[in-house]
């Protein structure tokens, strides 16, 4: 299944998966494996949006763990927002940024050639893709899990232990 983590947590937690590669707030659970993800406030660079009264935002649904860090660091700095995109999907929140539509909290690492990095917003904590491993575990699934790891030291460095 794929979705937002929240939706997979919960059917992780129901015990209807074995395994669940999800974003969290750091610290949460005991997973098999984690890896830091730094998040960046981003904008457009040939329509930049965040000089807008009030900010336009691009944000994934409410439930949506980036969106809550959004509204509250805004709210925190006194400054007036409004939701103008929402999508459930990071590759169409991308491309609404880099169209002037909104400004976003997003991965760093993600970050486009047609985006800036706002470095002089209010920083905020980072989250971690975590990988939990159910109580069920047979060679398929460790075999899965260890593909994962690998798959997930590449692309986010070593796991953090």
């Amino acid at each position: 299944h794929s979705g937002l983590s929240h939706e997979i947590w919960q059917r992780f937690e129901a015990g209807e998966l074995d395994l669940a590669l999800v974003k969290q707030a750091r610290g949460q659970g005991a997973p098999r494996a984690c890896w830091r993800e730094p998040l960046a406030w981003v904008d457009s660079r040939a329509w930049p949006a965040s000089e807008r009264d009030p900010l336009p935002l691009v944000v994934f649904p409410s439930e949506g763990l980036y969106r809550r860090q959004v509204t509250e660091a805004l709210d925190g700095m006194g400054r007036r927002w409004r939701i103008a995109y929402v999508s459930a999907s990071l590759a169409s929140l991308q491309g609404a940024v880099s169209a002037g539509i909104g400004v976003s909290l997003l991965p760093r690492r993600l970050l486009q050639p047609d985006q800036q990095e706002l470095t002089h917003w209010p920083a905020v904590a980072p989250v971690e893709l975590a990988l939990h491993l159910g109580a069920e575990r047979g060679e398929p699934l460790t075999r899965l899990c260890e593909a994962l790891i690998s798959l997930c030291d590449r692309v986010m460095g070593p796991a953090e232990q």
